[in-house]
């Protein structure tokens, strides 16, 4: 009968337990008895009806011990050991190839150990270092990773001078004993304090340090001072009444001082009264705020790196929006493309010469050589040759820790007595060499006196 109701009823489905369960899938009549959708599925338990779930044995179930399972049947994943092992010294692994699985933690935050060398005597409390690219790392970068505990190079895309005083900026930042303090005389103007820009000066008898000190100045002493013509001795705090140590003493000892005194400088003075140094509060905040900093063994300075590069001879050309910028030629390269040796006739002549047989392009360059190096005296080698020794030279005077040797491939000739030169000529400097990819390459920039 075509208008016969078509059969809906879910298929029965048989119960294989593995316990003493009852077989209750029929009712009195006879009939398919309705399962309840709150069912139950044990290890190996299949759904039950309502009235089987009634009168189901907990205790007669047959579940696996899980005390019996063994911990390394459920390990996931490879351990570093087995992905990095002598058997895999063949494989070549990218990002995209491993993924770090989680595990479990029986420790807390504040005992991990992230700290990690970046020179053979550098030592870092985080592993983080930044780029010395103009676009990332200048002083103000240097400074904050420097003081969460990283370093950070200056890039080397300015004059030399540029770059020495950003270093210089890294250094000064954080002072402990300040050797040469800016000082001036009682009868300067309160005008004079406001073009030195610092919140405090001492005030001594002829506004040099090393002569006798009268008292100090601060920020605050002045700053609703409208006439601002006033001599500095009618604003001044005495020196009966300012904070002083007696000269010499240790920086741990000065802080001390300055920490029981509540004071914002401390002036270091010998038997005589003479100014000898002077330390403030501000920088026991921020020692007190940045315990893992990038610093000298006494917490002093703050630690920086700076780059150069063997090859300066760059060329500006504009980009789309006209804009200048500046382009590098190859590492390889020593020559501007601006220079005579690049002209497209000195390639069109090679070219023409190779292809007749008369002459190799070898020879013809070594011709042109020549050529320049009588009528030029061999200037453009040697200026190369000059600059980053010249570049290097300023930033050892300024105060830099590390210098890096920017190069995009560091296994060659050229960067290799660069480093030779650096050592030799500034041995407590901690160079930096690279770029390398193997064992071999790195193995020579070590053994030219690479540290790092």
């Amino acid at each position: 009968d075509h208008h016969q109701k078509m059969d809906t009823t879910p298929p029965s489905r048989t119960l294989q337990p593995n316990c003493d369960v009852p077989s209750m899938n029929l009712d009195g009549n006879g009939g398919e008895k309705s399962r309840s959708p709150l069912a139950i599925q044990t290890t190996k338990v299949s759904l039950l009806t309502d009235d089987e779930l009634g009168s189901f044995n907990l205790s007669s179930a047959n579940f696996e011990d899980p005390f019996s399972v063994n911990i390394d049947e459920l390990e996931d994943g490879y351990s570093a050991q087995q992905i990095f092992s002598e058997s895999q010294r063949t494989m070549g692994y990218t990002f995209d190839d491993l993924i770090v699985l989680p595990a479990h933690i029986n420790f807390g935050v504040d005992d991990v150990i992230l700290e990690t060398r970046v020179t053979k005597r550098i030592k870092l409390s985080v592993p983080f270092v930044s780029s010395p690219m103009d676009t990332v790392t200048e002083e103000a970068m240097a400074i904050a990773m420097a003081l969460e505990g990283g370093f950070g190079f200056i890039h080397c895309k300015s004059s030399i001078e540029v770059q020495a005083a950003r270093v210089k900026a890294v250094k000064s930042y954080q002072n402990g004993f300040i050797a040469r303090p800016a000082c001036l005389r009682k009868d300067q103007l309160i005008s004079d304090l406001d073009l030195l820009g610092v919140s405090g000066v001492p005030i001594t008898e002829n506004g040099k340090i090393g002569s006798k000190l009268i008292g100090l100045v601060e920020k605050k002493d002045v700053d609703f001072t409208e006439d601002r013509s006033l001599p500095l001795s009618s604003v001044l705090t005495d020196v009966s009444n300012i904070t002083t140590c007696l000269h010499p003493c240790t920086l741990s000892e000065a802080n001390k001082t300055l920490m029981d005194a509540k004071a914002n400088y401390l002036c270091v003075v010998d038997e005589q009264g003479n100014l000898m140094a002077l330390t403030t509060r501000i920088d026991l905040i921020k020692n007190r705020d940045f315990p893992a900093s990038t610093s000298t063994d006494n917490g002093r300075l703050l630690l920086v790196g700076a780059a150069v590069k063997l090859s300066q001879h760059a060329f500006s050309r504009s980009d789309e929006n006209g804009r200048e910028r500046s382009s590098s030629l190859s590492p390889y390269s020593t020559r501007s493309p601006t220079s005579p040796k690049f002209s497209f006739e000195h390639f069109k002549k090679m070219d023409k010469l190779s292809l007749d047989g008369s002459k190799s392009p070898k020879q013809i360059k070594r011709k042109d050589n020549e050529t320049n190096d009588e009528k030029n005296g061999n200037e453009e080698e040697e200026e190369e040759e000059e600059e980053y020794q010249l570049r290097s030279r300023a930033l050892v005077e300024a105060g830099v820790d590390v210098i890096v040797v920017d190069c995009l491939h560091g296994d060659t000739l050229e960067q290799v007595k660069a480093i030779e030169w650096l050592k030799s000529t500034f041995p407590n400097l901690e160079v930096v060499g690279g770029n390398v990819a193997t064992a071999s390459q790195a193995k020579r920039l070590l053994d030219a006196g690479i540290d790092g």
